[in-house]
């Protein structure tokens, strides 16, 4: 028996893709950053410490130690700002500007990026182009052994993947799930 093929498969082209893992996550957000042909800011987080750089991003609100972004690239919140206008965790959208101030440059943390959302409902940095959103670094910290740990970073993660688990509960107008060949969690291709 052949597998059935899909008639519509271009029109899956454009979407968020699922994966189980966060390697493959990976790998697919930095070919997919590459395919926009474009130069890539490698952005590291500012720390209180060296142990700071260690501890992982769900320990810090979703910032993460290293982030590549660059202008036109799918990106994702990683908290909650201001959930009422629709800038939460899980919103979407895509830079706009990447903005420093002189004489910094990547790896530095820029003063803010401008990302146009997709749902976003509030004010504008323009009154001529509307959804759009200047994110600002943000502070955390975190209990890590005896110790607290500050991380300063954007809130923001590529998106034009994520795994499984980070997808739940978001709304997915149309997604392509990887599946493999095999779960790698029993029942999670049904959730």
């Amino acid at each position: 028996m052949q597998p059935a093929q899909a008639n519509n498969i271009d029109q899956f082209y454009s979407v968020t893709r699922l994966f189980y893992t966060n390697g493959r996550v990976s790998t697919f957000n930095y070919s997919s950053l590459l395919q926009l042909k474009q130069p890539i800011a490698k952005i590291k987080a500012k720390r209180s410490s060296s142990q700071a750089a260690k501890i992982s991003p769900q320990e810090m609100y979703g910032l993460e130690p290293t982030l590549l972004i660059l202008k036109e690239a799918l990106v994702m919140l990683t908290m909650n700002l201001w959930p009422s206008v629709g800038l939460c965790n899980g919103s979407t959208g895509t830079i706009m500007d990447i903005i420093y101030t002189a004489p910094h440059k990547p790896p530095d943390l820029p003063v803010v990026v401008i990302v146009k959302f997709d749902n976003y409902i509030g004010p504008s940095i323009s009154e001529n182009i509307p959804s759009f959103v200047a994110i600002a670094p943000v502070d955390v910290s975190a209990q890590y052994g005896n110790s607290v740990h500050e991380r300063q970073q954007l809130p923001l993660k590529l998106a034009w993947t994520l795994n499984i688990h980070k997808s739940q509960g978001l709304p997915l107008p149309k997604s392509w799930v990887h599946i493999g060949k095999s779960e790698q969690t029993l029942d999670i291709t049904y959730v």
